[in-house]
């Protein structure tokens, strides 16, 4: 799915919730988002659809993994360049960081908004916290 389809696959959730009986939640988008942004969106509205439609009383709120028909692309399927591109970003992003806390919690503001995880992490633990690019998490 591409960015700014992310509105309409939103719609997708909130329909699913809507007739599932779960609240829609913003981290609960998000983390659907992030688990299926590699496939069309036409895809998880298919699925939706399926789901939907066959839905019983004792139908349970999907999994991720029950919105995609196409398995996810593997780990190692990344394109070497675009990996070694990310991974020079996110070295760049980490060393503004540790310069300047200021100008790296605009920039991550900007481009994630003010409640992200990585900003909460910063605050929390300040000049202990680093990025682990091998592992792609936060450590203390």
């Amino acid at each position: 799915m591409r960015s700014e389809e992310f509105e309409a696959f939103g719609a997708e959730l909130k329909q699913l919730c809507a007739s599932l009986g779960k609240p829609y939640t913003d981290p609960l988008a998000q983390a659907y988002w992030r688990a299926l942004r590699d496939i069309p969106l036409d895809e998880v509205q298919a699925n939706v659809e399926r789901i939907l439609l066959n839905a019983t009383k004792d139908t349970r709120f999907p999994r991720p993994a029950q919105l995609r028909t196409t398995p996810p692309a593997p780990r190692d399927a990344i394109d070497p360049k675009m990996r070694e591109i990310e991974e020079r970003a996110i070295r760049n992003l980490e060393e503004l960081r540790q310069k300047d806390p200021a100008a790296w919690i605009k920039q991550v503001a900007a481009a994630k908004g003010d409640d992200c995880n990585a900003i909460r992490l910063h605050q929390q633990f300040g000049v202990r916290l680093w990025y682990d690019l091998k592992d792609r998490c936060w450590r203390v």
